[in-house]
């Protein structure tokens, strides 16, 4: 089931949220640095919640009550005085608890966010991966597109 994340849900995401940093930082270690603080999964989502723009949304398995993944998005809207014609809604965060991966969570979140996106006046739906990551897997299997490249040229 996909739903809307309340702070009940926090500490259950803060889990899955350091669970998917931690790997990150050990694979990228030129990229990801583990926090200095126990508490920062837990504030980040708490503020992202409670004071951000974003949305989040979780899925939970009915029966257990068990967290299998996040989302954290955020729909920007047609602003003349900004100069952007088009609605963006822009995926910022997206984990599936490990071992959950294949069983269409990703998927379910996506369509949450692309409904979400065509309420909201968007025209499409953005989200920015590593091309070696598997979420680069999931916007693959998700209908997503390369629209830019980010190129990098690495100095030591």
């Amino acid at each position: 089931m996909i739903r809307e994340a309340t702070g009940v849900d926090i500490s259950k995401m803060a889990e899955i949220y350091e669970e998917y940093h931690l790997t990150n930082c050990r694979t990228r270690p030129d990229f990801y640095i583990p926090p200095s603080e126990d508490s920062f999964y837990f504030n980040d989502l708490s503020e992202r919640l409670l004071y951000g723009d974003d949305e989040i949304i979780i899925s939970e398995d009915e029966e257990s009550g068990i967290i299998n993944g996040f989302c954290i998005f955020e729909a920007f809207v047609p602003d003349v005085s900004l100069r952007r014609k088009k609605g963006l809604c822009k995926i910022k965060l997206l984990i599936i608890r490990r071992g959950y991966n294949d069983k269409g969570i990703d998927g379910e979140m996506i369509e949450f966010v692309r409904n979400y996106a065509v309420e909201n006046e968007c025209d499409s739906v953005e989200f920015s991966v590593w091309a070696e990551s598997e979420a680069s897997r999931i916007c693959d299997n998700n209908g997503f597109q390369p629209k830019r490249i980010k190129m990098e040229l690495k100095l030591k």
